[in-house]
C-alpha cells in the first residue's frame, strides 16, 4: 500500500481537503446529496463537540453519551435527502438530538417500570405462596397430601391413589373438598 505517490501532488490533496472546510453549510449538504458522502465526516466535526457537551449535560454516562451522539449523526445522514437545504443545518440536528435523548429517558423509564413491576410481581407471588402454604396447613391432613400430591408433586389421580390405598373416585372427592375447603380459608383472609 502506497501512502504517497508521485501521481498526486500533496498541493492537490491539500486543496481539496482546505476547500472541503471553506465550504459553506449549504454547499456541503448539496454534496452529500449529490452521492458525495465523505463530506458528511465535516459536518460531523463542525456539530460533534457542541452535539457532545450539550448530550453530556443532560446525561452523565459516557458510554451512553456516545451511544446518543452517534445515534443522532446517522439519523441525520440517512435524513439528509429530506431536509430543506434553504434552512440551517444545526436545527436539523439538535430536533434529532433532542429526539434520541427523549427516547433515551422513555426506554429507561420505561425499564425501569419493568424492573419494579417484575420486582412486585415477584414479591407478590412469593406472598402468595407463603399464604398458600399457610392455607394448606390449615386443611385436615388427609386434604393436604391429596393436595400436595396433587398440585406440588403432580401425581395423577391413580397415583394418589395406590398412595392412599383408596379408589380413584375416593381421590377425585377428597380433592375437590380440599379445593373447597381451600377456597374457603382464602376467603377469610383479609
Amino acid at each position: 500500500m502506497k501512502v504517497w505517490t508521485s501521481e498526486i501532488p500533496m498541493r492537490r490533496v491539500f486543496r481539496v481537503f482546505w476547500t472541503m472546510e471553506e465550504l459553506s453549510e449549504k454547499e456541503i449538504i448539496a454534496k452529500i446529496k449529490n452521492g458525495e458522502i465523505n463530506y458528511f465526516e465535516n459536518l460531523v466535526k463542525r456539530f460533534s463537540q457542541i452535539i457532545y457537551f450539550y448530550t453530556k449535560k443532560k446525561i452523565r454516562d459516557e458510554h451512553d453519551v456516545a451511544d446518543i451522539v452517534q445515534a443522532t449523526f446517522i439519523k441525520s445522514y440517512k435524513g439528509i435527502d429530506r431536509f430543506d437545504s434553504k434552512k440551517i443545518f444545526y436545527p436539523y440536528l439538535f430536533t434529532i438530538l433532542k429526539n434520541e435523548i427523549a427516547d433515551f429517558y422513555r426506554k429507561k423509564k420505561y425499564d425501569a417500570q419493568l424492573t419494579e413491576y417484575s420486582a412486585s410481581y415477584e414479591e407478590k407471588f412469593i406472598d402468595e405462596t407463603q399464604d398458600f402454604e399457610s392455607l394448606i396447613q390449615k386443611l385436615k391432613p388427609e386434604y393436604q397430601t391429596v393436595i400436595k400430591s396433587y398440585y406440588i408433586e403432580g401425581y395423577s389421580y391413580k397415583e394418589i391413589g395406590v398412595q392412599l390405598d383408596k379408589p380413584i373416585n375416593t381421590v377425585k372427592t377428597l380433592l375437590r373438598r380440599a379445593k373447597e375447603e381451600l377456597k374457603k380459608n382464602y376467603e377469610k383472609i383479609p
